[in-house]
C-alpha cells in the first residue's frame, strides 16, 4: 500500500497499476465541493476521519485541486481505520504527494504509519528545520535546501530493495534496505502525533507492489483522474 499525490502523468482508465492503489484522496472534497469531507477515491473507499479543525481550500499546487492546511489547531490530522491494505512489507511500494509548509522549523510529520508493538511502521517528515525530507530511518535527503511557501511534489519508492526519493523528479537520496514494514496499520498525516505539518497537502496516494520512479521525472501538472 502506498500514498499518491500524483502520477507521473496524467492518468485515469489507462492506468494499469491503478487496481494496485489501496488509498487516494484529492483533497477536492465531496461531489457538492463542501470543504469538510475528506474521500478515499480508490476501490477499498476507507473511511477517513479528521481530527481537529482541518479544512480544505482552493490554494492548490495545480489547476482546480484543492489541498488541507493542517495549520489551524495545535494537532489536526487526518486517520483511516487500521487495514492489512496499508502491509508495505518488504516489497515494492510508491508513496507520492504534494506540501506547502508555512514554516520548515521543527520536526514535521507529513504521514505517519501507526502499527502493533514491536513491529516497523514508516515515517515521511522533515528534518529539524534542516530544510530536507526524511523517510523513516532509510532516506535522508543529501540536499537541505527546502524553503517556505512554496510547493513540493515528494515521492518515495522501494524496488528490489533499493529505496528511492525525490524531490519535484529530481531523486535525492538513495539507500538499499530489507526493512520489513508491519501489518494492520493506520494511516495518520498532517499532524501526526504532536509533530503536525505546518502548511498544506494534496493529492495523496498510496500504492502496492510497484515503484512507478526509479530515475528522474517531470513533476505531475494535473490530478490523478
Amino acid at each position: 500500500s502506498v500514498f499518491y499525490g500524483a502520477a507521473g502523468t496524467s492518468t485515469g482508465a489507462s492506468d494499469d497499476e491503478f487496481n494496485r492503489v489501496s488509498f487516494l484522496s484529492h483533497f477536492e472534497g465531496a461531489n457538492n465541493g463542501v470543504n469538510n469531507a475528506f474521500d478515499d477515491g480508490s476501490a477499498s473507499n476507507h473511511t477517513i476521519t479528521a481530527n481537529g479543525n482541518v479544512t480544505q481550500g482552493s490554494f492548490n499546487p495545480y489547476g482546480t485541486n484543492w489541498a488541507v492546511d493542517f495549520s489551524r489547531d495545535t494537532n489536526p490530522r487526518l486517520s483511516s481505520p487500521a487495514s492489512s491494505d496499508f502491509t508495505l512489507g518488504t516489497g515494492d511500494f510508491t508513496i507520492e504527494f504534494f506540501v506547502f509548509f508555512y514554516t520548515i522549523a521543527g520536526v514535521q510529520k507529513a504521514i505517519k504509519q501507526d502499527i502493533a508493538s514491536g513491529q516497523t511502521g514508516f515515517t515521511v517528515s522533515t528534518g529539524d528545520g534542516t530544510g530536507k525530507f526524511t523517510f523513516g530511518g532509510v532516506l535522508s535527503e543529501t540536499t537541505s535546501d527546502a524553503v517556505a511557501n512554496k510547493w513540493y511534489h515528494i515521492a518515495i519508492t522501494r524496488n528490489s530493495g533499493v529505496f528511492r526519493i525525490f524531490r519535484n523528479g529530481v531523486q535525492t537520496d538513495t539507500d538499499t534496505s530489507s526493512v520489513n514494514f508491519g501489518s494492520a496499520a493506520k494511516l495518520v498525516y498532517g499532524g501526526s502525533d504532536e509533530l503536525p505539518i505546518k502548511g498544506l497537502m494534496s493529492n495523496l496516494r498510496l500504492v502496492q507492489g510497484t515503484s512507478l520512479y526509479d530515475s528522474n521525472f517531470t513533476t505531475p501538472t494535473s490530478p490523478l483522474t
